[in-house]
């Protein structure tokens, strides 16, 4: 999809909505909106379960959030690209876990920028963001293009990656066996032999060591 009705921003006065759990961080991307001469905020909360309640009412044209706001940031973000996908969201915030920016963009994100510490950093980034495309800091397209680099020197067959790569999802045994059309018992097995693979004993290491070396 493109955005390019978003380099018309300030002239049409779209909606925007900020979700960020730090009241100071709130108003003070406010304020970049309101430098540029437009008040375009419409709404500002301080978790997704807020703006989830609202969206049911009435939806922005784009929402800026961070994803650090409660552990479900991310819960939050994929229900709202499935069920409005056509709502431009970038993900502004300091984290840049690798496992972290990679499961954003799988959810739907449009855009991950790095908050930075000055003022004049933050009005460039959101300025950028506004310019139209898929916003990205330097870092974070140093980590996707790393995770192209798929390492194919992997212990793992693709059905155990397949099956991995749910799991680092968050998806239950129940939900990878009926996605996958195979017996809970099965996907089990399979989970037990990528730990035995990988030489881990929990699924937060298999999913860590198959990030940091590639194999998913």
């Amino acid at each position: 999809m493109q955005y390019s009705f978003l380099r018309t921003f300030w002239a049409y006065g779209m909606k925007v909505w900020i979700i960020d759990k730090d009241r100071v961080r709130r108003n003070e991307l406010e304020q970049v909106f309101v430098f540029h001469g437009q008040h375009g905020v419409t709404g500002k909360f301080r978790n997704p379960g807020k703006a989830i309640s609202m969206l049911r009412e009435t939806q922005p044209d784009a929402i800026f959030l961070n994803i650090d706001v409660e552990k479900h940031g991310l819960t939050f973000l994929s229900l709202l690209k499935k069920r409005w996908p056509g709502i431009y969201t970038v993900v502004l915030t300091t984290v840049d876990d690798r496992e972290i920016v990679l499961s954003a963009f799988k959810a739907g994100a449009d855009g991950y920028i790095t908050r930075p510490s000055d003022s004049a950093g933050l009005t460039n980034a959101v300025t950028s963001a506004l310019a139209g495309g898929s916003p990205i800091t330097t870092d974070i397209s140093r980590i996707l293009v790393e995770s192209f680099h798929r390492n194919y020197n992997t212990p793992l067959t693709r059905r155990e990656e397949e099956i991995l790569q749910n799991v680092a999802a968050g998806k239950t045994f129940t939900q990878i066996s009926r996605q996958l059309l195979i017996a809970r018992e099965t996907t089990k097995t399979h989970v037990r032999n990528i730990y035995r693979k990988l030489e881990v004993n929990c699924r937060a290491d298999a999913i860590h060591l198959a990030n940091k070396n590639n194999f998913i």
